[in-house]
């Protein structure tokens, strides 16, 4: 059960990434940083319980690499909403 709840979190995590990857513009760039960074504390969050509990050592090769993808489009994202926070104070010039 509590392996199946970390597997929803970082569900709705891998959906929020992807969704922000996609809103990304230059309006909502500030917006989507903040966001990332929400996103990146309940990643982590998610990886302490993990490697306290002994559930931990149970978990597949196939939700590894779940956990691993999360991580690569955060760093993605990240890069985009740095690229869009450049263009925005290019803008204001």
């Amino acid at each position: 059960m509590f392996r199946q709840h970390i597997l929803q979190r970082h569900a709705i995590i891998n959906d929020d990434v992807i969704s922000a990857q996609v809103r990304l513009g230059k309006v909502t760039a500030i917006i989507a940083a903040v966001n990332l960074h929400m996103i990146r504390i309940a990643f982590y969050m998610n990886l302490s319980l993990m490697y306290q509990n002994p559930v931990f050592h149970s978990i597949s090769p196939h939700e590894l690499i779940a956990i691993h993808k999360i991580k690569y489009y955060y760093k993605i994202v990240l890069q985009n909403a740095r690229q869009a926070k450049l263009t925005l104070k290019f803008m204001e010039f």
